[in-house]
Order: structure tokens, then sequence, then C-alpha cells
């Protein structure tokens, strides 16, 4: 092809792509209706209302098979922050493509229809809930196409939104992912939707019901209070009533035997009703089913997503995250909206065969953020609540004093720092039973005896009989379990040599949670040196192939993410650098695994097994210490010690498989495993088949 040829070739060429983008309803042959999607109702005076999750519409039949151009119009005065389309085959898969956005209003994109498709489907993530959309489909032919193919693809990219915010990216990717796939869904018990409180604006009132009667699956009633439904414009009470049996009562409550409470002003997905339905009819003894939720924000549109753990009966004590997005039984929907006060009773009241399940979808949209109580020590707060805290962590030993504790530091550092690390904690530690154990190994071993000696005459500092010599190189899990085995203490503390004790009561705070019999492991907050900024927090499964410390760098004082780095609460495993264990059943765990697990993961195992015994670990942000990581021990880099940790990782990873690595049940599995980024969501999240619905047995009987 000339040059002069080439020119004339895309001069035209991008004339007619701008002629097919601009193209109007008398090139399209192909009209069809559209048809709302659940969570979109259509509206008395035209076009469609609907809730937090996007206005999601089809067409009423598939246009014939071929290429087409889509010209797209929400319909809507408000902005639209991103759009979708795609189709559905009978197969009940589909193919999607994103929207670009030009002018008016209008979006634009190209779509293939195959012999199989069932529907068309269109997306839009808009601010305002009414609309009134529109679809434009245009042909292109194949011979049209090759020759303004890339043209229009290319004036397309220019439209794309640019979409800088991760939840909005992660939740336009789950609208997209269910507005791909046909869901059909199994009927289920019958289920309550109770609408308490007084809303602040009609608006309110009228958006919690066009989510209400949007639900996939209707629910048997739904119980308002009166200010709720004066407040509704006439057509939509109408339509309650009609569809979903809407019932008036001061206090709502509950006819059937699951219910679920909101605010008004809350908004509910689509298949709200039908997950908890299904979840309902799968596990008959669940008692209290709950889901994620997120916020509408000032604009009306969803944000600051709490994606939740499994459930946590410690964070519940220092934040209610279960009564405003959950099904619960008639005996705990009933006291709401009570909330936080009543929950711990109504919860340690359930009975012995009742579960708890948690579904990790955001179900509900809240009106109002609660915000962040002050965080409280966990022991106060379960002593707080006693039949709470004996229903999920057993009876607190009753003592006239506390039970010895036993620190256990193994060190072949340098004794300036092993100095640091003793005088502290003699200094400071207010506990008033403990001893302290050195295993005094290495190359300083006679400067670290005259330590020793020395530190004895200042407290309760005794040497151990070392382990080091069962094992040619350096191996962690021994010592500690050769100082373990010669402690007199009823609760071991294991502590790095490069620690350095805060706070006076870091051993009561560690230790008092050992009192319940079903607690395993118990860790501290761990900071580096010369600043305020976190080293240790808990510890998240599936991260860098094994675990990772959470929250590393953020502030100490900051509350994390939903308040995990000042709460105390449940975590899969811990770091040894400050961990504390009951003696007698860190014995009979079988100690730290020193054959497979030397250096590295011996914690993480320990943790592990504790777990999967039955036992909850706590890290309890109240105790704090620095750490001066990697002083004594820098991380292998090369040689024989980073094969070492090597042949760890894989050890451990084949002794724990990828269904407990990789679903950490205090860790959901929509949040990435991305080291930088934890907490934030996964745009590409772990299959929910992971923990579709995590059963989570309640602790009578168990641990003891």
């Amino acid at each position: 092809m000339t040059r002069v040829s080439k020119q004339r070739y895309d001069r035209v060429s991008g004339v007619l792509a701008k002629v097919a983008l601009s193209a109007r309803s008398a090139l399209n042959p192909h009209a069809a209706g559209l048809v709302p999607d659940p969570g979109t109702v259509a509206s008395p005076q035209g076009g469609f209302v609907f809730g937090a999750d996007g206005l999601t519409i089809a067409t009423s039949r598939a246009a014939p098979q071929g290429r087409y151009l889509l010209l797209a119009y929400p319909g809507t005065d408000g902005d639209v922050f991103s759009a979708a389309a795609g189709i559905v085959r009978t197969n009940g898969q589909g193919d999607h493509t994103p929207l670009a956005s030009r002018d008016k209003g209008h979006w634009r994109g190209v779509l293939t229809v195959p012999a199989d498709a069932e529907r068309i489907w269109l997306l839009f993530d808009a601010e305002r809930r009414h609309a009134r959309p529109g679809l434009r489909l245009i042909p292109l032919p194949d011979a049209l196409w090759r020759y303004v193919g890339p043209r229009i693809e290319a004036l397309l990219a220019r439209g794309l939104p640019d979409t800088t915010d991760p939840y909005a990216q992660w939740r336009l990717a789950r609208l997209v992912e269910a507005a791909s796939q046909q869901t059909r869904t199994e009927a289920g018990p019958p289920i309550d939707v109770l609408v308490c409180g007084d809303p602040m604006s009609p608006a309110e009132a009228n958006a919690s019901a066009i989510t209400l009667l949007g639900q996939s699956t209707a629910p048997s009633r739904v119980i308002a209070t009166p200010s709720f439904a004066a407040m509704l414009e006439q057509w939509l009470r109408t339509a309650l009533e009609e569809r979903c049996n809407l019932g008036l009562a001061e206090h709502p409550a509950p006819a059937a035997d699951r219910a679920v409470v909101i605010r008004a002003g809350d908004l509910l997905a689509p298949d709200a009703v039908a997950q908890y339905a299904q979840a309902a009819a799968a596990h008959p003894n669940a008692r209290v089913i709950y889901a994620d939720h997120d916020y509408i924000d000032a604009s009306g549109m969803p944000a600051s997503p709490f994606f939740k753990p499994a459930f946590s009966p410690l964070l519940q004590l220092s934040r209610d995250y279960l009564s405003r997005a959950s099904c619960a039984g008639a005996e705990v929907a009933t006291p709401l909206p009570a909330g936080h006060g009543s929950w711990p009773s109504s919860l340690a009241a359930l009975p012995d065969d009742a579960e708890v399940l948690h579904i990790p979808r955001i179900l509900h949209h809240l009106c109002d953020e609660d915000g962040l109580v002050p965080a409280r020590p966990g022991c106060e707060l379960m002593d707080e609540s006693p039949a709470y805290a004996e229903r999920f962590f057993g009876a607190r030993l009753s003592r006239s004093t506390p039970p010895r504790a036993s620190v256990l530091i193994p060190t072949a550092a340098r004794p300036e720092i092993v100095r640091r690390c003793i005088e502290s904690l003699l200094s400071l530690t207010e506990h008033s039973d403990f001893e302290v154990l050195l295993d005094v190994n290495g190359p300083r071993a006679d400067q670290l005896t005259e330590l020793a000696c020395e530190m004895a005459a200042k407290g309760p500092v005794r040497m151990a009989e070392s382990s080091a010599g069962r094992y040619p190189e350096f191996n962690f899990a021994a010592l500690v379990n050769g100082m373990a085995a010669q402690a007199t203490g009823e609760h071991l503390v294991i502590l790095n040599d490069d620690t350095e004790v805060l706070s006076p009561r870091w051993l009561n705070d560690l230790c008092c949670y050992l009192e319940r019999p079903r607690v395993g492991a118990v860790g501290a907050k761990l900071l580096y040196p010369g600043s305020k900024r976190v080293q240790h927090a808990g510890m998240v499964l599936g991260v860098s192939g094994v675990a990772a410390h959470c929250f590393v760098g953020e502030s100490s004082s900051a509350m994390g993410y939903q308040g995990y780095l000042a709460y105390p609460r449940e975590v899969s495993a811990l770091t040894a650098a400050a961990l504390a264990i009951r003696a007698e059943l860190f014995a009979r765990l079988g100690g730290m695994d020193e054959v497979h697990l030397a250096v590295s993961y011996n914690d993480v195992d320990l943790c592990l097994r504790a777990q999967e015994a039955g036992y909850v670990n706590i890290i309890a942000p109240e105790a704090v210490l620095v750490h001066h990581e990697t002083v004594t021990r820098a991380r292998p880099t090369s040689g024989a010690a980073l094969e070492r940790e090597r042949t760890e990782v894989g050890y451990l990873r084949a002794r724990w498989k990828p269904e407990i690595l990789d679903a950490d049940p205090y860790y959901n599995p929509n949040l990435t495993l991305v080291y930088e980024r934890l907490f934030s969501p996964d745009l590409h999240p772990r299959p929910r088949a992971t923990r579709a619905v995590a059963r989570v047995p309640f602790a009578r009987g168990q641990g003891a």
C-alpha cells in the first residue's frame, strides 16, 4: 500500500467509525424491550427504580448472531460512574465488555452475540435511583468490521472510565459477575424482614422499600414501623402490601422462624433474602447467619466495605458486626435494634447444637456508619459478659493470685541486646509471680553466662540446660522445647532476645486470656524500634505462600481496618517473638516442631495445631513491646539458610494443605493476599467455595 492510499484508508475508516458511533435508531432493525433484573422495579411514572447494586436490565430476547455496536442510554440525571454490557448463554454462562462514555450520557461498546445467546444485559453503576434506559443495536458486518474495527476500538478506548477506587473496581467486577450468570435459586424456609426505627427522610424510606420489592426471593413478610410506612410513596406501599405482605408494628417482631432486621434507610442486595434462605436450608441449625456490608456515602454510592471474618466472638465483644447485617432466629432477632447490648446474652443462650454461619458477600448497604468504639482489653470485656465468655472461651479459673509465668528467652546474641531485653522486663513487669529462663548458646556463651549471673542477682532469672547440642545448626524450636521442659510456670511466654518491654501490664495482659480453657496461644502487638510503627499485630494465612504479619508499618495508635489493629480478636497464627501459651497445652500439642521447622514458621505450625484441636488464638493489642527484628538473626537471602527456609515452607504447605493455608477463617476471601495491600478488596478473589458459608461450632464443651 502506497503512502497516499494508506492516508486515504485511515481517513475514510476514521470517518466511517465516527459515523457508526453516532448512528441513530433508524439504522437499527433489532429493537428489543428491556426487562429489569432482580433489584430493579418498574416505576408507574415510566422507567425503572433500583437499589444500591447498580441498574441491571436485559433484552426480552437476544439479537440474531453477529457483531453489534451497542448505543446505550441510562436515562438518569445523576452521574453514571461505569457501565458494562454482555450476553448470557443458554447454559447460564456469559461474556461481557466494558462500555465507553462519550457525550450526552450515551455509552457505547462492541458486543459479539453467539448463536446460543439467551439475552443481552446492560449494567449501569449510577448515582440516581430512577432511570429510563434505552438500547440500540447496530449490526457490524464482517466486511465493515475489517475496515473500521480497529478505529472503533481505539475511539471507544478513549471513553473508558478511569476508575481508581479499589472498592469501586471490586464492586463493578462483582456486579458484572452476577449479571453474566443465570442464577436459579431454590426455595428455602420463610424469612421475614423487620424494618426498625424511623427513617430520616422519605427518600430513605423509599430506597429501603425499593430494595425489598426488588428481592429475587420475596420475604415472607415485611414488618415495619408506622412512621416508615407513612413516608412511603403510595405505589410503593401498595406494592409492599401485595408482594411482601406488609405489616405495621411499633416494635416489629418476626412471625417466621428467621428474620432479617434492618434500619429504615438500609438497603439490601437483590439476592439477600435468597442467599439467607439457601444458607438456612443447607444448615437448619444455623441460628445466626451474617453477611458482609458497606455504607452508603453522601453521594448515594456504596463505600467503606466491611469484609468480615468467620465468627469471631472476641471481636464481637469489641464491635457489634453481626446485628445490622444478619438473618437470625427469632430468639436473637426479637430484641433488635437494641443491638450490641443484647446480642452477647442472646448468643450465649442459644441451644447447644446452634451454629453461626458467614456468607462472604456484600448483602447489606447501611445508611449510616456506627463508628468504631474505643478499644478495651479483651479480658475486661469477657469479665463483663460472663455467660457469653463462658460459652465461647470456657469458664475463667477462680484464683486468688495469678499463676506463675515462665518467660523463655533462647539467645546467642550480643550481650548488650540481651541486657536491654532482660532489664526492661525486670524493671517494668508488675506480674506477681514470674521467672525468666535463658538458653545461652553460640560463640558468646561465656559472656552471656556472665550476664545471666548478673541478671539473676537483680530478679528471677536463671539459666536452663541448653538444648543446642541436640542439633548441629541453630534450632529455635529445640531451644524453646528444652526450656519449656525445665520451666516451673503454668504459663509459658516465648520471648525473643531482641524485644523490649514497654508496659508494666504486658505479662498480665497476655496471660489473663490463658485463664480461659478454650484459649490457645496469645500474641502481643510488636513495634519497630525508634518509631511507633507496627511490626506485628497478628498474621494472615496464605500470604507469601504461608503467612505474613498484618498491618506492618501502620501507626500503633491507628484503629486499622475496621478496628482490627486496636481490638483484641481471634487470629489463625501469631509470631513467637512474644507468644503466651499454657504449659500443659504446649506439652499436649507436642511443643514446636524441631525436626521439620527448626527456624521458620514453627510458630505458625504451633498455632494451627492449637486451632485444629479446637482452641482459639488471640492477638492482644493491649500488650505492646518493641521488637528489634533481625538484629540477632538476619533474613536468609542465599545459600544454605535460604534453602532451609524453602524446605520449611514446602513442609508446612504439605502439612496443612491449601484448604487451610489459603482459607484463613479470620481473613475474608474477598480481601487480597498481596502483602503490600492486605485488607483491600481483591479484584480476582479466591474461589468462594473455600468458605462459601463458613460453619463455626459453638465452644461449649470444647478445649477444656
